[in-house]
C-alpha cells in the first residue's frame, strides 16, 4: 500500500512531476530512506517510474518523480482485459526480478503502487519506501505473494492468470516461464495500444482521482536542498552520531550516504503553515569547473644561466655534483677468472615395483570410469527432451462407503517418443483453499502412448464430501496442461 498520498508540481519549464510528503521521522530512518532512493534511481530500471529527486523544504522531505505518478492501477479496476492483465503481469514480474538480483525488496506491492505509463507499460512505485520507513526488513517471497495475489486480481477467475500465480509458488522465475508459455495463446497479449485505450476509456475516473489528490504548491528552488549525493561527489560528511546508534541498514551494502540536515528554525508569522511542493529545476545541475594544473618549465641544461635564480621567490638553481673521489688502489683493468663448475652426476633411475604400475593403471582405469558415468549422468539430464504432450484427463473418483480412500487416476497422452514430464496435483475440497501438492516427475518410455499418475486423497469421519469437491491435474513441463475431476465420499 502507498505510504501517503501523491500529488502533482510543476518545474521550471512547465513540465508536470509527481511529489508525495513523506512522513516526520528520525535521522537515522531519513538516513536510511536517502540511501535507498539512491540506490533504486541509480539502478534506473524502465520498470520503476523514474525518481527525479529527494529534497527537502521547509523540514519536510518530498520524493519527486519524473512524471506524475497516475493512473495507479487501482484506477483500472475492473476494466482490464485479459491480455492487458497479462501483460500487466509480465512488466511487473520482470521489473521484481530485476530488483531483487540487484538485492532491492518493493516491500509494499499492490494496485496503489503500480502506475500505467502513457505509453501503455506498468511500473513499480514507491519501491523499498515503505520497509525503509518502517526499518524493516523484507523477504523477496513476500513480493511474490504479492505479485501472485495482484495478478489474480487483475481479472478474478482467468484461467491463465489463477495458473501463473499458483505457479509462483515455485518461485518468480517458474511462475514468469509459465506466463510465457501460456500467454501466447491469450489474443492482444503484449500489445500496447491495448492500454493505452483502457486509459482513453477510463479519462474520466483518472481525471476524478487526480481532482481528489492533494494540491502542491510550487515553492522557489532557492527554498528546497536536495538529499542525494551529486553522482560525480562523495556524498556530504554525516553529522555527530545520536545518542543511540542507528538500526542496520536492511539493503545491504552500498555507497554510504549522510543523513538529511537538520530542519530549518521556524519562520516568521507569514510563513504558511504547510510546506508548499518545491519546484524542480528543468535542467541538472553543472559539475563544479575546477582550476586548470598548474604548468611547470623544465630545469635548465647543465651550465646554462638560469634567469630564475635572481627572482624572488622563484628556484634556486640546481646543486652541481661534488668532484669524483677515490680510495684504494682502485678497480682492475681485468675482471677475475670464474672458477670452473663441474655438474653433479645424474640420480640413478630406480626400476618401479610392480605394484606401483599396477597403481598407476588402476588409478587411470578408475577415473576414466567417473569420467565416463558424469557424462552420461550430464547426458540423461540435460540432453533434449523429444515428448509431446497431446491431452490430459481426469476421470470421476467415488470412493466405497466408509473406505476413507479414494484413488483418482489421471491419463496423460504423449507422441509415444522417450522422456519424462513433470506435474502436479491440486485438491480442493469444497471449503478451504485449495492445496496445491509438490511437484512430481514421470518417466515415459519410447513406444508408451499413455501414462496413468494416481493421487490418493484419504477422508475420515462420517459424512459426504461436498459435491464441488475436485482433484485438478496440472502439467507442468515441457507444457502446461490442465484438467479437473469430481471427488465423491460418503460414509453414514
Amino acid at each position: 500500500m502507498s505510504v501517503g498520498a501523491w500529488g502533482t508540481s510543476s518545474t521550471t519549464d512547465g513540465r508536470k512531476v509527481g511529489a508525495l510528503a513523506l512522513p516526520a521521522t528520525d535521522q537515522p530512518t531519513m538516513a536510511r530512506v536517502v540511501a535507498l532512493v539512491n540506490r533504486v534511481r541509480t539502478l534506473n530500471l524502465p520498470g520503476v517510474l523514474r525518481i527525479a529527486d529527494l529534497v527537502s523544504h521547509q523540514g519536510k522531505a518530498w520524493l519527486v518523480t519524473a512524471s506524475p505518478a497516475s493512473p495507479s492501477l487501482a484506477t483500472l479496476a475492473g476494466r482490464l482485459t485479459p491480455a492487458a492483465a497479462a501483460t500487466i503481469a509480465a512488466d511487473t514480474g520482470q521489473t521484481l526480478r530485476q530488483l531483487h538480483a540487484a538485492n532491492i525488496v518493493h516491500g509494499a506491492l499492490d494496485s496503489s503502487t503500480v502506475i500505467i505509463s502513457a505509453a501503455g507499460a506498468a511500473q513499480l512505485n514507491e519501491v523499498g519506501l515503505a520497509a525503509a520507513l518502517a526499518d524493516r526488513t523484507v523477504d523477496p517471497k513476500e513480493d511474490i505473494t504479492a505479485w501472485a495475489a495482484l495478478i489474480k486480481q487483475l481479472v478474478p477467475g482467468n484461467a491463465t492468470l489463477d495458473t501463473v500465480a499458483a505457479a509462483s509458488a515455485a518461485g518468480l522465475e517458474t511462475a514468469l516461464r509459465v506466463l510465457a508459455a501460456t500467454a501466447t495463446d491469450v489474443p492482444g497479449f503484449g500489445d500496447r495500444a491495448t492500454l493505452t485505450a483502457l486509459l482513453t476509456a477510463a479519462a474520466p475516473a483518472v481525471t476524478a482521482a487526480a481532482a481528489a489528490a492533494p494540491k502542491v504548491a510550487e515553492a522557489p528552488l532557492s527554498e528546497s536542498t536536495t538529499l542525494l549525493p551529486a553522482p560525480d561527489q562523495s556524498a556530504p560528511a554525516a553529522p555527530a552520531a545520536p545518542a543511540h546508534p542507528p538500526a542496520a541498514d536492511p539493503w545491504g551494502a552500498h555507497t554510504p550516504v549522510s543523513a538529511p540536515p537538520q530542519a530549518a528554525p521556524p519562520q516568521a508569522a507569514t510563513t504558511p503553515a504547510t510546506a508548499p511542493m518545491p519546484a524542480i529545476p528543468a535542467t541538472a545541475p553543472q559539475p563544479p569547473q575546477f582550476a586548470a594544473a598548474p604548468q611547470y618549465s623544465a630545469p635548465p641544461a647543465p651550465g646554462a644561466p638560469n634567469a630564475e635564480a635572481t627572482r624572488l621567490g622563484q628556484r634556486q638553481p640546481p646543486p652541481q655534483p661534488a668532484p669524483e673521489l677515490r680510495f684504494g688502489k682502485g678497480v682492475p683493468s681485468q675482471p677475475p677468472s670464474v672458477p670452473q663448475w663441474t655438474p653433479p652426476a645424474p640420480p640413478v633411475k630406480r626400476r618401479r615395483g610392480i605394484l606401483k604400475t599396477l597403481s598407476a593403471v588402476f588409478s587411470a582405469m578408475l577415473t576414466l570410469a567417473v569420467i565416463v558415468v558424469v557424462g552420461i549422468v550430464l547426458w540423461d539430464r540435460f540432453a533434449p527432451n523429444p515428448i509431446v504432450i497431446n491431452s490430459v484427463g481426469v476421470a470421476d473418483a467415488t470412493a466405497a462407503p466408509c473406505s476413507g480412500l479414494v484413488d483418482v487416476v489421471g491419463v496423460v497422452k504423449t507422441n509415444s517418443a522417450g522422456g519424462s514430464f513433470k506435474y502436479q496435483w491440486v485438491k480442493f475440497d469444497g471449503k478451504a483453499a485449495p492445496q496445491v501438492l509438490d511437484p512430481l516427475e514421470q518417466s515415459v518410455e519410447e513406444g508408451q502412448a499413455e501414462v496413468k499418475v494416481h493421487l490418493q486423497w484419504t477422508f475420515s469421519g462420517k459424512g459426504t464430501a461436498q459435491p464441488t469437491a475436485t482433484a485438478t491435474l496440472r502439467i507442468i513441463s515441457p507444457t502446461v496442461h490442465e484438467a479437473t475431476g469430481k471427488v465423491s465420499y460418503t460414509c453414514k
